[in-house]
């Protein structure tokens, strides 16, 4: 006859292998059941998702979601929390069929569920030794199709799989080495990606580029001198991209784009 103590520590170890197999096989479910994004749902998506910076193409970042109002949000309490990378984080959650996408400091990505904050996976890109100060952020990215489009710290665009985290392709875009980087992230406008380039405050400070490589004084922004407070390595005499704002009072009209500097 079996052993009352060994029946009930191999029916412990049964239930704790299951209960271990359940959130890997929600997760995996949650992955498996991910739709792409259509071109139509960046116009118009659903009200549960949020798919780009500002959610839709005219940056309004309005939320259609209407469960909590002004009459129950002070009754809000921590659901979850989940320790993201050092550094600087700016970024805007994206999340698409339960699947939230957290770009973070110097591309560092993560997807997890947005329901409990579960891990599903990550991607980390190789850092560069970046001579621009504000180089090691990122903001935001896209959805598109089963895509995660970022830009990233090296100057280039990267797709990663969705529902996996692997590169599916990348494109070099500018020169990191000469300050040149990403930390705004791109948009998806009529099956084109669009994104700005920052690196301009550090490459607009006379520091040793061709006068090729600056922004000329006829550009949406306004050339003034720099100061240390906006650039540290300026050199004496140099002159920063410091306002749109008055550059549009000229009568220039820039688009706007999330950290296009």
């Amino acid at each position: 006859m079996q052993n009352p103590t060994a029946r009930q520590y191999c029916l412990a170890t049964i239930l704790a292998a299951f209960a271990a197999f359940i959130p890997v096989a929600v997760a995996q479910s949650l992955l498996d059941n991910y739709s792409p994004v259509s071109l139509a749902d960046l116009q118009d998506p659903p009200e549960n998702d949020w798919l780009m910076w500002r959610r839709t193409a005219n940056h309004w970042g309005y939320s259609p979601l209407a469960q909590i109002d002004k009459t129950n949000v002070g009754s809000l309490r921590l659901a979850w929390a989940w320790t993201m990378e050092p550094g600087r984080q700016e970024t805007t959650p994206l999340v698409h069929d339960g699947v939230m996408f957290l770009p973070q400091a110097c591309d560092f990505i993560e997807a997890v569920d947005a329901t409990d904050g579960s891990p599903l996976w990550e991607y980390r890109r190789p850092v560069v030794d970046h001579i621009a100060t504000l180089a090691c952020a990122n903001r935001n990215a896209t959805l598109y199709k089963d895509q995660l489009i970022i830009a990233t710290m090296d100057a280039y665009l990267v797709s990663l799989n969705a529902r996996t985290g692997e590169v599916t392709w990348e494109r070099q875009v500018g020169d990191w080495t000469v300050g040149q980087h990403y930390s705004g992230g791109p948009q998806v406008f009529d099956g084109k990606i669009i994104t700005g380039m920052s690196g301009c405050y550090y490459i607009n400070t006379g520091s040793g580029l061709p006068p090729t490589m600056r922004i000329p004084a006829r550009s949406c922004g306004v050339l003034t001198p720099c100061r240390k407070s906006v650039s540290p390595v300026a050199k004496p005499g140099a002159t920063c991209l410091m306002s749109y704002a008055a550059g549009a009072r000229r009568g220039c009209r820039p688009v706007m784009m999330p950290s296009s500097t």
